[in-house]
This record gives C-alpha cells, structure tokens and sequence, in this order.
C-alpha cells in the first residue's frame, strides 16, 4: 500500500505529467434499460434521469489519452410495484469508478468504457415502512464518445452495460442488468481540450 501511495504521489507532483492533465465534471442526460425477469418472462423497462460526473484526463500524446472518471446517476427506476399492497422495488442510483483509453482524432476521442460501480436497490412497503436495502458491486463495460466544441466544452456520448443482479424480496422479480445510455456536457476545471 505504500508503494502505491508514493507512486501515485509522484505521478501528480511530477511536472511534465502534471502539464498533460485536465480535470473536468460534466452532466448527461441519462436512459436507464432495466432487463427484469418475473415469473419467467423477460421485460425491458426504460426510465430516464440525470447523472453528473467529475474526472481527469491524461494525455499519453497527441493520439492517445486515459479518461478517469467517477460518476454519480440518478436511476430511480421502479422495476416492480404492488399498488394493492403499496410495495416497490426500485434501482435507486448508482455510483462507479471509470477507466476509458481513448484514441483521438481531430477534436473526438474514442474509448472503450471498464469499471466497477456501487449499486444501491431497495424494496420498501410504503404502509408500513417496512424496507430492505442493498449496497452492491457491478461491473461495468462499454464505449465513449466525445467531441470538443471549445478549449473549456465537449460533449459526451456513452453507453455502459452494467453487470449487476439483485432479487426483489417482496415482489416476484429479479433485476439481471441494466444498461445505461448519457449524453450530456462536460466542462474543463483545469487544462484544455485542445491548442487554438
């Protein structure tokens, strides 16, 4: 661990490396796709939302960048509810580490999307309340899109699959995955999207 420290420590104090990092945050506008199973069906439910991230790009060279980002989405998607017994289970939000090796071109860069996420799901009886909580660990694959605009703006297109299973406790319903499609802004802190 403290390997990993004092090399994590000399990267960032590391001059020429500092100078290759942009730190930026962004907000998507986000689609949650839900495959749930009940009773042996298969069912695809869509629900959309926002998610908003923070995260640092560095550049290898001209061609080559890592996007690092930690992301927050607002899910809240109902997957199953109980009127009669006023019950829901719902994929609430999510939570996830980024890893994306892009490839540039002009003003766009190209990633594949790795990662792990912290998934938090609930059941809850309204009437009673009555609720059981999970706090779980996805794993996430995809790919990213984005196209600067300015120095300071882009745009980002992604789509995550996320691999995260989670059984309803009171309802007949099981949540096998769900993927996850943004498009939104992203602004530079600190550094620049390119020269001019």
């Amino acid at each position: 661990m403290n390997r990993f420290i004092l090399i994590f420590s000399i990267l960032f104090l590391y001059n020429n490396l500092f100078s290759q990092i942009n730190y930026f945050v962004g907000y998507d506008l986000l689609s949650t796709n839900s495959k749930i199973v009940e009773n042996n069906e298969v069912i695809n439910q869509q629900n959309y939302n926002y998610s908003i991230y923070i995260g640092n790009e560095i550049n290898i060279n001209k061609k080559v960048s890592i996007f690092i980002d930690v992301g927050y989405q607002n899910n809240k998607s109902v997957l199953k509810e109980l009127e009669e017994y006023d019950t829901r289970f719902e994929l609430h939000q999510t939570i996830s580490m980024l890893l994306k090796p892009s490839v540039k071109y002009i003003n766009s860069s190209f990633a594949p999307i790795i990662g792990v996420s912290g998934v938090y799901v609930f059941d809850k009886k309204e009437y009673t309340g009555e609720q059981i909580d999970r706090f779980d660990e996805g794993y996430l694959l995809g790919i990213n899109f984005n196209q600067n605009l300015t120095q300071k703006i882009s745009i980002n297109f992604s789509m995550i699959y996320n691999m995260f299973n989670s059984v309803s406790h009171y309802t007949n319903t099981e949540l096998k995955n769900y993927t996850t499609t943004s498009v939104g802004i992203q602004y530079n802190l600190y550094g620049s999207n390119f020269d001019l």
